[in-house]
């Protein structure tokens, strides 16, 4: 037999086992999971949530301005055209929460950008940073109220990789811990995650790295409008959580409240210009906060 003959056998004898070969199955394309994130700062907000998801760099609380009114326009953009995408990209199946084990207080230090890139400084006289909402397992005895809201993969792959930048880490969030608030059940298939504080960079707020008021609103204005739309506040309420509204329900179960606290609003003798529910923050500041902490707030 020639040695081409051979040759020739043999790939008929290759081809056949690989044509009787079973194909391999694809393993389940991440896709096929229910995205979920559990927020419990400033992702309590509507506004939030859109600029975060839709790259609209907007303001949070201009961002309901916009869409609000058809005459404006942002960047080119009108607001029914801003609607529109809003619409397409806006996150589905928001559901309020209270979390067993989770520890909320002001502990997270801003940082830049580039100081996680291997910058010399990480904050300058032109780009201050606060000192931001951050969250550890801890304990039964802590509850953390928030928002459970679905994201698409993309969102979700944007949105981790947004707050890694930013020094927190990405932790799974076990369905038995979470109370929600809605009376439904827990989605099927969710993989529900949550951005909690790096041990490393753990840190109360200081002169430097202060509490600022425009991000207590943003978070406060979110639980204000979680309130209202599943109605959580009554007597109701207080029997399921001990607190009156989920307002203060969000401000109580919060800890590291600093006097190193600027008011940065915008009109701070009108605040309600600018933030449309200040009064309602500050009665929600003024029953859960020390009085001594909010006497030392302080104006830039």
């Amino acid at each position: 037999m020639s040695l081409l003959r051979i040759f020739l056998g043999a790939l008929a004898v290759l081809a056949c086992a690989e044509a009787s070969r079973p194909e391999p199955k694809a393993e389940a394309a991440p896709g096929n999971k229910a995205f979920y994130i559990f927020g419990y700062g400033s992702l309590l907000h509507e506004g939030s949530r859109i600029r975060t998801n839709c790259d609209i760099t907007l303001p949070e609380f201009e961002i309901q301005t916009i869409i609000g009114n058809s005459f404006l326009k942002f960047n080119g953009e009108d607001a029914n055209a801003m609607a529109k995408r809003v619409a397409a990209c806006d996150n589905a199946d928001i559901r309020p929460v209270r979390v067993t084990g989770i520890r909320r207080a002001w502990n997270a230090p801003g940082v830049r950008a580039k100081a996680l890139q291997g910058g010399s400084f990480s904050t300058s006289a032109f780009s201050r940073k606060p000192t931001f909402l951050g969250a550890t397992v801890a304990g039964n005895e802590f509850i953390a109220t928030g928002v459970v809201y679905k994201v698409t993969e993309e969102q979700y792959n944007k949105q981790v990789k947004r707050e890694q930048m930013a020094g927190y880490d990405v932790k799974n969030l076990d369905t038995s811990k979470i109370s929600f608030l809605d009376g439904k059940s827990a989605p099927s298939n969710a993989q529900i995650i949550f951005f909690a504080s790096n041990p490393s960079t753990l840190a109360i707020a200081t002169p430097e790295f202060p509490i600022v008021q425009s991000y207590v609103d943003i978070w406060l204005a979110g639980a204000l409008q979680l309130q209202r739309k599943f109605k959580l506040e009554g007597e109701e309420y207080r029997k399921l959580t001990g607190h009156y509204s989920f307002v203060n329900d969000t401000a109580s179960n919060t800890y590291d409240w600093s006097e190193f606290w600027i008011n940065d609003r915008v009109y701070p003798f009108r605040p309600f210009i600018a933030v449309p529910d200040a009064a309602s923050i500050d009665d929600a500041l003024l029953n859960n906060v020390k009085p001594y902490i909010l006497q030392a707030i302080s104006f830039p």
